[in-house]
């Protein structure tokens, strides 16, 4: 078994100040592992199953620092890393609301944005009712720079910015966000009712097929009242002659921020 780790220990990430973190991977069951980081070693050896987890010093803010992972012959060496304050940013829609949707409000803030202590790290949206996962599939860290900061969720940019002013101290962000996600999908399963927990598996498949079903029964409701179908729209010899001309790259107006299907023509 070669030697891995976490989609989350990688290049630029942000490890917690002031208090000892882990490292975590899998390498050849039984053979010793070394992490050399901060001029230190840090050993311990991998499980039968080759699964494997370290504890590390407790350091200061600081970076940018190089780590060196051994197990076996194998090597991993991870750069850009930074020491600061690492942040959970879970939740619903206002939480994985991305800085590209709010560019009008704030067009300065994605075309200047260049702080490489700001990090954010987007946790995969995948999910698993059978039982816990111990890693992520993907996953990278990236700065916040213009042609990346439009990725960051909003509040946690922001939330990173103040922090920084105020600190100066590299920040990391964990976004974990899911619009639409009920409060009990977060919870332990220890934390449901006993009734509830055991038809978790069950229950999945049960409120996909409902939420599909009603998907479809409200987009063909949709359809069946839609002006622009009816009267036939898209239809390349449709007279739009008295239609109003608009910029789709700006704010829209209230007119156009109504509950319905916004319909757009332009020739080629």
């Amino acid at each position: 078994m070669a030697l891995s780790v976490s989609p989350l220990i990688s290049d630029g990430m942000v490890i917690q100040r002031g208090r000892a973190s882990e490292v975590c991977g899998r390498a050849k069951p039984g053979c010793g592992v070394t992490v050399g980081f901060m001029g230190e070693a840090f050993t311990g050896r991998a499980r039968d199953d080759g699964s494997w987890r370290i504890a590390l010093g407790v350091f200061e803010a600081g970076g940018p620092y190089s780590m060196k992972i051994e197990a076996a012959g194998d090597e991993l060496v991870i750069n850009d890393i930074l020491i600061g304050d690492v942040w959970l940013c879970g939740g619903q829609s206002n939480m994985e609301l991305p800085m590209g949707r709010v560019r009008h409000i704030y067009p300065e803030e994605l075309c200047g944005a260049g702080n490489p202590d700001i990090r954010l790290f987007a946790v995969p949206q995948e999910y698993d009712f059978k039982a816990p996962r111990d890693g992520l599939n993907g996953g990278r860290w990236v700065c916040a720079a213009p042609e990346t900061v439009s990725e960051f969720t909003a509040v946690g940019y922001f939330f990173a910015k103040r922090l920084y002013e105020r600190y100066g101290v590299p920040v990391g962000l964990l976004a974990a966000a899911v619009g639409g996600t009920p409060i009990c999908a977060w919870m332990e399963r220890s934390a449901l009712l006993p009734e509830d927990a055991a038809h978790i598996p069950e229950r999945v498949g049960e409120v996909m097929r409902e939420e599909q079903a009603r998907s479809a029964a409200y987009y063909a409701a949709f359809d069946q009242a839609d002006a622009g179908l009816l009267e036939g729209w898209q239809r390349p010899d449709f007279d739009d002659g008295d239609w109003p001309e608009r910029v789709l790259d700006e704010p829209w107006d209230a007119d156009m921020r109504r509950t319905g299907s916004i319909w757009v023509r332009r020739p080629f």
